[in-house]
């Protein structure tokens, strides 16, 4: 048996309207050598082609799933390395009662500070929005 191992970097960003940052997020998805960046919050409506052209370029694939239409804010995307295959398909067949997701967040400065934000976490509902300020 041949082992094999590669390495994938990736990150999550809640940018909170790519329109008017989206040759920043694109410089630091190349800078940081990301294989993919997720975007939530991008608030790209279908009608805006100008956003999702600029966060593309010869280092990473963007691709886009608009809120709803009529919705204010909302939005995914993914800028994808073109070395990864990426394809969209619809999931009609899934049915799903529940999500579960963990979340891991490390505010800058010290370990303590760390250590009690995780703790205070685990206090938090997993719904909605929140943020942990050293």
């Amino acid at each position: 048996m041949t082992h094999v191992e590669f390495h994938v970097s990736g990150s999550l960003w809640n940018c909170r309207s790519a329109a008017n940052k989206a040759e920043f997020i694109s410089a630091y998805a190349t800078l940081q050598s990301l294989d993919f960046l997720v975007l939530t919050e991008t608030w790209i409506t279908t009608e805006n082609t100008c956003t999702p052209t600029a966060l593309s370029s010869s280092d990473h694939v963007f691709s886009h799933t608009p809120r709803a239409s009529g919705q204010r804010g909302g939005g995914t995307g993914i800028l994808i390395s073109p070395k990864w295959t990426f394809s969209l398909f619809p999931l009609t067949h899934l049915s799903i009662s529940s999500f579960e997701y963990e979340y891991i967040f490390y505010p800058q400065g010290p370990l303590e500070r760390y250590i009690e934000a995780s703790v205070r976490t685990r206090l938090l509902p997993s719904k909605g929005s929140y943020g942990l300020h050293p």
